[in-house]
């Protein structure tokens, strides 16, 4: 097999296996652009390393290439794929420097799949590196399976950055296993003489192995240890840095919508435009937050609070793209909503389980890289906070939420919810002896409904106050034997007996479609209450259903009733309103920005030629000077450690490792005076049949003749270094080819 061949052979197998491993980046992106950034890679990686191989360049002067082709790939890639605006010196350039530094952490924290844009960086920059170190060491390394492990490497790469459930697996792995294996037996037979016929047969029997193992693959695979649900990625230790109990829960501000407060303050919102929402029919639930943790004080959208039937991670607030992979089921919606009030503060209003979101603003890409979303919850946050006018497009499924009579529910208690045991033996008592769990939920609605009255602490029933801590419960229950209160009161205390009952259940805030052109006010904004299937769906259980509508009757003086309750605590504290909490993304990006104003005032070109430019060269500069020293110690070490025939082998060794360093060619398996013939310099013949004397003369040779030999070492690298430029002497120094090579002293 000829040489030219050879490489065009290593240029096909590092393509095709290059192709299959970032493949499997496809469950991270929405489309398949991301493949034709990463084969884009690939191409210009290999292409850099052949090319450097034909003009004899240093590995230092081909990372310095990748590195500017990396940008002017990664340009292209931007704005042909990612369909940025094609300015060369404006939005594009930024948006690449940003990907590359801050790409990593937001493809891992954001749910996958992510949209098209800046992040098709990231697939581009694994290609190119992949290519330029796979094509590299198959031109550079003998080893048969060194190109091989590189590529191995890269997958193991694809599969950390991936997502925990891929599709295709088994034909990805099966193919990428087929290749390596024919790979390999092609590299390995290289320079073998054999017959035509038996390296035709050889061919042959590695082929048919190679499927063989490709069909055992694909077959057996799937049943083997460490696959399905315990697969390991990085998405799994990479924690959004989000902490939603930082916002004040919706259902804390509840009494503001309704017509009792209405009354008694003049910032009530009963009657006041709240959002609009097109697109969903009239009656339809729209879900403002879920609250599924519980403190004793506060009802609140907990960060991890779940159950058991969650899936691993969804329980979290991640960062989305404008598609949303959920795992809900239901029948498609699509709607926008308006916002008309700043009442809501991060909480978004949405139907269903979303699917996709797209901000209706000047700068999508904002919207979408401050907004969170819970799978588990269906509640999205904005950090920043919509304004009046802001407007949002979705697409969704509505789940089939009724909570039917037959309805099996899961069994145990949000891991979030605390102060249960406040209710026990009330909750006990009210549900009596019911067949099945949902009997005993149900029986406790009916008593709260038939014993119940409703107030919103209007003019006269001003002592029944609003709040829901275990201290204000407590007097909801045992006031004057009135259990008086609104749909605060009554779907934070149906939830937490439900869940004392054993039956996971969650406070929902939101509203239900009105007549007309969907305004929402804030008369229609209601809080009920969620209990979850034994299939893990979550169905609704209304607030007509467990809260009365008869108002409460006057009484002059209270009386308290002994509940059986264990210690009550203080009342909720005030949260932090929502501007003290989490600064979305671009809020940050400013702020460090303005500190760094307070320090150096310099242009902003002047910064990112400083961060982009000038730290690579510093960086490339410290690789060089690494190389210098490391064979600075490597001269040092061959000088004055071992025996003295060993120190006059390696001294030779010097010399030839200096010439190679200057790109000549030396037969590695060949005497010294067979090398010094090919290196062809003047004396060079004579220094070798000197090293050959000291070392093969009866007695051992002294430390004093090892010394001498050394020095003549020292003045023929001076000597080859004049014969060339000094370019050629500074790439000399900095070549790494001889630091990894090994061959015997003689």
């Amino acid at each position: 097999m000829t040489e030219r061949l050879s490489e065009w052979l290593d240029w096909a197998f590092v393509l095709l296996m290059g192709t299959l491993v970032l493949y499997g980046m496809h469950g991270s992106y929405t489309s398949l652009a991301f493949l034709g950034a990463g084969v884009l890679g690939l191409l210009l990686g290999s292409a850099l390393a052949v090319l450097a191989k034909r003009l004899g360049q240093p590995v230092i002067v081909l990372a310095t290439a990748v590195a500017v082709v990396f940008f002017v790939g990664g340009f292209a890639v931007i704005v042909l794929l990612g369909g940025s605006a094609a300015s060369p010196f404006g939005h594009p350039l930024g948006q690449l420097a940003d990907a590359s530094i801050h790409g990593w952490k937001d493809l891992l924290t954001t749910l996958a799949p992510v949209a098209d844009g800046p992040l098709l960086v990231l697939p581009y920059f694994v290609g190119l590196v992949g290519g330029v170190v796979a094509q590299g060491l198959a031109l550079n390394v003998r080893w048969a399976p060194a190109p091989v492990v590189a590529m191995l490497a890269l997958l193991a790469l694809v599969i950390a950055l991936g997502v925990k459930h891929p599709q295709h697996v088994a034909l990805t792995a099966a193919g990428v296993g087929a290749l390596s294996l024919i790979w390999m037996s092609l590299r390995a037979s290289r320079g073998r003489t054999r017959s035509q016929g038996r390296r035709i047969f050889r061919r042959a029997v590695g082929a048919l192995m190679a499927v063989g193992v490709a069909a055992v693959a694909v077959v057996a695979g799937p049943a083997l240890p460490g696959l399905g649900e315990n697969r390991r990625v990085l998405r799994d230790v990479v924690i959004p840095p989000f902490d939603v109990g930082q916002y004040p829960s919706p259902l804390v501000t509840f009494r503001r919508y309704t017509a009792g407060y209405k009354q008694l303050h003049s910032d009530a919102l009963y009657n006041e435009p709240i959002f609009r929402i097109s697109g969903v029919p009239e009656g339809t639930r729209v879900r403002i937050a879920s609250l599924d943790s519980y403190d004793g004080n506060v009802w609140a959208a907990g960060n991890t609070a779940g159950s058991a039937t969650d899936a691993v991670g969804d329980d979290t607030f991640q960062k989305v793209g404008q598609v949303i992979d959920n795992p809900n089921a239901g029948t498609p919606v699509s709607g926008e909503v308006t916002i008309l009030s700043d009442a809501l503060g991060v909480w978004l209003p949405e139907v269903g389980s979303l699917t996709g979101i797209t901000f209706k603003h000047p700068d999508e890409q904002v919207g979408s890289d401050e907004f969170r979303y819970n799978l588990t919850s269906s509640t999205g946050v904005y950090p920043a906070g919509l304004a009046s006018g802001d407007s949002y497009a979705f697409h969704a499924v509505v789940p089939d939420d009724v909570l039917e009579p037959d309805t099996p529910l899961a069994a145990g208690a949000l891991p979030g919810v605390q102060g249960m045991n406040q209710f026990q033996e009330t909750a006990t008592s009210w549900a009596g002896h019911p067949d099945s769990s949902l009997d005993g939920v149900r029986a406790v609605a009916t008593y709260l409904k038939d014993h119940g009255h409703y107030t919103d602490g209007e003019k006269g029933f001003e002592y029944y106050a609003a709040g829901h801590s275990l201290h204000r419960l407590t007097y909801f229950l045992s006031t004057s034997g009135q259990l008086a209160g609104n749909d605060e009161q009554y779907a934070a205390l149906m939830a937490l007996m439900s869940n004392e009952l054993g039956v996971p259940a969650r406070v929902v805030v939101g509203a239900v479609v009105p007549p007309g052109d969907g305004t929402v006010r804030g008369k229609d904004v209601h809080a009920w209450v969620e209990v979850q299937s034994a299939t893990g769906e979550w169905k609704t259980l209304p607030q007509t259903e467990f809260m009365s509508q008869k108002k409460p009757e006057e009484q002059t003086t209270q009386v308290e009733k002994t509940v059986k309750a264990s210690a009550i605590p203080p009342p909720a504290p005030v949260h932090p309103p929502a501007t003290a909490g989490e600064q979305p993304d671009s809020k940050l990006k400013h702020k460090a920005s303005s500190a760094t104003d307070k320090g150096i005032h310099l242009p902003a070109f002047v910064w990112f030629i400083l961060k982009y430019v000038v730290a690579p060269i510093l960086l490339v500069l410290l690789l060089a000077f690494a190389v210098v020293v490391a064979k600075a110690w490597r001269r040092r070490r061959r000088r004055s450690r071992g025996p003295a025939h060993h120190r006059l082998g390696l001294g030779w060794r010097e010399i030839v490792d200096c010439a190679r360093d200057f790109g000549k060619e030396i037969p590695r398996k060949a005497t010294r005076r067979e090398q010094a013939a090919a290196l062809a310099y003047p004396g060079i013949r004579e220094t070798a049949n000197r090293a050959d004397s000291a070392m093969f003369q009866q007695e051992p040779p002294s430390d004093q003749v090892v010394d001498d030999f050394w020095a003549h070492v020292d003045d023929m690298r001076k000597q080859m270094a004049k014969e060339h430029s000094r370019w050629q002497r500074v790439r000399a120094a900095v070549s790494i080819g001889t630091l990894w090579r090994r061959e015997a002293t003689g």
